[in-house]
């Protein structure tokens, strides 16, 4: 089946090559004027943990390899590098257990609705959400120029778009940065939600979490217990 978006991920966005296969997310907040940006990020993990662990139940999930977890990103040294700037992140290997990254996808789809966030995510083939809807991905969008163009942001997915004339270069740039791309999605300049064909095969793989993650992925065995402590059971 062709589609329009194949596993290719851009240099500057690919993840480190590991052992196992693994999704690597990236929580960007608002942060005030004023404030300490660690700090306020520390505030800002408990908060996203907190209402995450209290209305999806992850302490009973099962994951495969690695927990969802986040922490603060300090681009200390690396600052001079325009897209390293201060957010929350995480990583999980998830392995084959593919369900671990979808299940991922929902919480931050969920993470968004509650807080003002712009989140992006990818996995060792890259843009996975644009694979994931490959049959109806806009024909100008490839993984060469999907860099900083896909977002999570107001529990929709977003896309920002290429600049179609020479007026639009001025709020469009070609080549996005990080905190251009986040000043796009929150100023609300130019129309970024993806097309609802792309948003639906979305949400129709993220439907029936969390229940799907907690009912199906269970494990059961059989195992053979001396008598006194089956009788203790």
């Amino acid at each position: 089946m062709e589609t329009n978006f194949t596993p290719l991920t851009p240099d500057h966005e690919a993840l480190p090559t590991l052992e196992i296969e693994n999704i690597r997310y990236r929580v960007y907040p608002t942060i005030p004027d004023g404030l300490n940006s660690n700090e306020f990020l520390q505030d800002c993990v408990a908060k996203y943990t907190e209402f995450l662990a209290a209305n999806f139940r992850l302490d009973d999930y099962l994951w495969q390899k690695d927990s969802f977890h986040l922490k603060v990103f300090d681009p200390g040294s690396k600052a001079e590098n325009l897209n390293n700037v201060f957010h929350v992140h995480g990583r999980t290997r998830f392995g084959d257990n593919i369900e671990d990254e979808w299940f991922i996808v929902f919480l931050l789809f969920e993470l968004s609705k509650q807080f003002d966030v712009a989140i992006s995510v990818n996995d060792n083939d890259g843009e996975f959400l644009l694979i994931e809807a490959g049959l109806h991905v806009p024909t100008w969008l490839t993984p060469q120029n999907s860099a900083h163009r896909v977002w999570i942001r107001g529990g929709e997915l977003h896309v920002i778009p290429l600049p179609t004339t020479p007026a639009e270069l001025t709020v469009l740039p070609v080549h996005l940065t990080v905190p251009a791309a986040l000043r796009l999605l929150a100023s609300g300049a130019v129309p970024t939600l993806a097309p609802p064909a792309v948003r639906n095969d979305i949400r129709k793989r993220i439907e029936g979490f969390p229940q799907k993650a907690l009912e199906e992925n269970r494990h059961f065995a059989r195992c053979a217990l001396p008598v006194g402590v089956a009788h203790v059971l």
